[in-house]
């Protein structure tokens, strides 16, 4: 039997370890073939104008959030914030 690691959540961050904690981190994304999202999208050029990966309007009072195309499966994208979020204690 083999010890595959499914990695449903990550680890928590410990500042005094986070060479271990990011080791685990990649592993992680990894083994979900991830790994493109532990970094910023590399293909930016045709929007210079964007600062952040989503530009935010107003109408009435609600803020409407239209986020820059970029190449990446938006779904990922959020799925792998969250991940990271939920290991990041504040």
């Amino acid at each position: 039997m083999s010890t595959v690691k499914l990695y449903k959540k990550l680890p928590t961050l410990d500042p005094d370890q986070f060479n271990a904690w990011s080791t685990a981190v990649r592993s992680a994304f990894e083994y979900h073939k991830w790994s493109e999202y532990l970094r910023p999208p590399s293909d930016t050029s045709q929007y210079p104008s964007a600062p952040t990966p989503a530009s935010s309007t107003s109408i009435g009072t609600e803020p409407i959030v239209t986020p820059v195309p970029t190449g990446r499966d938006p779904e990922i994208e959020i799925t792998t914030r969250a991940y990271l979020i939920e290991a990041i204690p504040f």
